[in-house]
């Protein structure tokens, strides 16, 4: 990113059409670069998001599989 600033102060000293295409390459690759970072931080995102999602439905099995539990002995005591 820096190679395109001095290039451009290098190059651009008077405003022509060239230097506007260079600006709008800056211009460009610097978009480009945040939606780049964007997207890695949206992936982390995701992934934390899927976990914790996971989590969930693991302790959610796990309270129905102790709540069958419970309700099963509670069936076995009325039948005695």
């Amino acid at each position: 990113m820096k190679s395109f600033r001095l290039k451009f102060e290098t190059c651009c000293s008077d405003v022509d059409l060239s230097c506007s295409v260079f600006v709008s390459l800056i211009v460009d690759q610097e978009s480009m670069e945040r939606y780049a970072e964007e997207e890695r931080q949206i992936r982390q995102e995701n992934i934390r998001l899927q976990r914790k999602l996971q989590m969930e439905i693991e302790r959610r099995e796990q309270l129905c599989r102790r709540l069958s539990e419970s309700e099963s002995t509670i069936e076995m005591d009325e039948e005695r």
